[in-house]
């Protein structure tokens, strides 16, 4: 039987094919098939109107196949949408041609490696349920270094993922097979690994950043065929200067 470490590496090997699959099937993961804006981002537009900002440039990393990135664009904000899986960002391109006259720039690349954008460029990074799948600390370390690189300075930085008592997290755990409860790690019905933190856990990660904003999002929502009551955590954080 494998190892964790070793079913952690052969997972992170085929995230990509992983992905492709659960965006060709849209069956499993909600914000696969969801056609709705995920709830962080009206959190988000709700902060830029009450405090007056008036930013303009957003970098939607996971992006999927454009859920978010699609109705930002037609509000006028300027979108670049990067994920990991080359099958979403195709299907995003064909929904923004048909949706939008000004479109989203779409891009592929991981998260998890260097951006390949330059420094201070974006007003606002957006990380909507992707987080999660991030289980390396290299990884994490990367991601959080080049969110803080990419974001010009006081630009804002959008977190939104599941926190520890997510029904659905907490069910995967008990269900699955290849669930690690000492690192916390859990994994889908498909294979793909993910982890839940609580806001302390993503301040702690993200120091290079101040939370000026958060709640905690209580719903009910389908995953892997099944309803669940979602917790997921939502926090608004400002770029530190270093």
């Amino acid at each position: 039987m494998l190892n964790f470490e070793q079913i952690s590496k052969k997972n992170r090997m085929n995230s990509k094919k992983l992905w492709d699959q659960e965006y060709q099937s849209k069956k499993n993961i909600a914000s696969t098939f969801k056609g709705t804006v995920s709830r962080s981002v009206q959190f988000l537009l709700d902060y830029l109107k009450k405090h007056d900002l008036n930013l303009e440039n957003f970098l939607d990393l996971g992006c999927g196949n454009g859920r978010n990135a699609i109705p930002l664009t037609k509000l006028g904000y300027n979108i670049v949408g990067m994920d990991i899986s080359k099958v979403a960002v195709k299907q995003g391109v064909e929904l923004a041609q048909k949706e939008c006259s000004q479109q989203p720039v779409f891009i592929v690349g991981s998260m998890a490696e260097s951006l390949p954008f330059r420094a201070a460029e974006f007003d606002v990074v957006m990380d909507i349920t992707s987080f999660d799948i991030l289980i390396n600390q290299k990884e994490i370390e990367c991601h959080k270094n080049e969110t803080h690189r990419v974001l010009k300075p006081d630009g804002l930085f959008l977190y939104y993922d599941m926190a520890k008592d997510d029904s659905y997290a907490i069910d995967r755990m008990t269900k699955s097979s290849i669930s690690d409860q000492n690192c916390g790690v859990i994994y889908t019905p498909t294979g793909i690994p993910f982890k839940t933190r609580c806001q302390k856990d993503i301040e702690s990660i993200f120091n290079n950043f101040k939370t000026v904003s958060s709640k905690v999002f209580r719903f009910h929502d389908k995953m892997d065929g099944e309803i669940y009551d979602r917790s997921i955590l939502c926090m608004i954080m400002k770029k530190r200067s270093k």
